[in-house]
């Protein structure tokens, strides 16, 4: 797997903001140049309150609509700002961050996560599908 060093800074659209708990959203993001570079393990900064960033794991990326997907939790004043965004609002993105996990030669993955730990790994999973890799995965 090619590792990304370029970080792009870009304003986000966000296409859809879906609930998945209580205080736990998925953000859908129209961010085609991070979504054409991102590999899993790796993620995004989020301005949030106009100044601030939060550091978010990327949950899915699909390059060729140009998208991605970052899981929040509410747990303070920044978090609850990005959750509550909605379709059309912009937000300032800056990634893809971090290595990524490396995968080149990998036939068979194990996965275990809890919490907002399962956010990148189905990033990680979705990967390895594609590429007919045995997964086991214990959330």
């Amino acid at each position: 797997m090619k590792k990304h060093t370029t970080q792009i800074e870009h304003i986000a659209t966000v296409l859809e903001n879906e609930t998945l708990a209580p205080g736990v959203v998925m953000l859908t993001l129209d961010t085609p140049l991070i979504a054409t570079t991102a590999i899993p393990g790796q993620f995004v900064h989020v301005t949030c309150n106009q100044y601030l960033r939060r550091p978010l794991g990327i949950a899915g990326a699909d390059p060729q609509a140009g998208t991605m997907q970052v899981g929040i939790q509410i747990k303070g004043e920044g978090t609850r700002d990005l959750a509550s965004r909605r379709k059309g609002e912009t937000l300032s993105v800056l990634g893809p961050l971090g290595s990524g996990f490396e995968l080149d030669g990998v036939e068979a993955l194990i996965a275990v996560a809890g919490g907002t730990g399962l956010f990148p790994l189905s990033f990680l999973l979705e990967y390895a599908k594609q590429r007919g890799m045995r997964i086991a995965a214990f959330c």
